[in-house]
């Protein structure tokens, strides 16, 4: 749980500059707000973005990420996971919803991607969950689009975990307009994998 609440290195599948795609607001947040981690964008059709070297794939990284943070469409998915599996991944945050709270497929689909990573040892946050912001380790992870108007992040003794992540954003705004600093939030959406407790043991530790 440690190197998934404070971890070394990101991934992010799907990078781009455009703020309105998941995969650009993500990128924005983590650089924005001074992650010191090393960040690992991957683009095929990009050789740079925000400056930082953008990799064909996960699996052609310089090293094993500790994270690496999903949002493909569903019929994407399998393969995708899959590919963090092989590249040796220590944990992976799936945004992508429409899964186990929409449909029968989509909750055999969850099922099949939890199998695959069990394949792997590799822990799933989500899916259809917002990501994190964890202030003690400068890590804002997360789509809320929230994180675009705060400064930097406020840091304190309190954690919150929570199912949604429109909560989640809401109560991140309404701590920073009032001054609470966090230790950290996290949106787990389905919880097909990592579970609340989890969270909150880890964040105990």
């Amino acid at each position: 749980m440690q190197s998934i609440i404070a971890p070394s290195s990101v991934a992010l599948i799907g990078a781009s500059e455009d703020y309105a795609k998941f995969g650009g607001r993500i990128l924005h947040h983590l650089v924005d707000h001074d992650f010191t981690g090393r960040i690992y964008p991957i683009n095929p059709k990009r050789e740079t973005v925000l400056g930082l070297t953008c990799y064909p794939s996960i699996e052609e990284l310089p090293e094993p990420a500790d994270l690496a943070v999903v949002a493909v469409p569903a019929h994407r998915l399998e393969e995708t996971i899959e590919a963090c599996g092989r590249a040796g991944t220590g944990a992976c945050i799936v945004i992508t919803a429409q899964l186990g709270e929409f449909s029968a497929e989509g909750a055999a689909l969850e099922k099949r991607v939890v199998e695959i990573a069990r394949g792997y040892n590799m822990r799933l946050i989500g899916p259809n969950c917002m990501g994190m912001i964890v202030p003690q380790a400068d890590l804002a992870l997360s789509s809320t689009p929230t994180l675009r108007y705060a400064g930097k992040l406020r840091k304190g003794g309190v954690s919150f975990v929570s199912q949604s992540g429109a909560m989640m954003g809401t109560l991140f705004l309404q701590s920073h307009d009032h001054g609470v600093g966090l230790s950290g939030m996290v949106s787990i959406g389905n919880q097909a994998d990592v579970e609340l407790c989890d969270f909150l043991e880890g964040f105990i530790e």
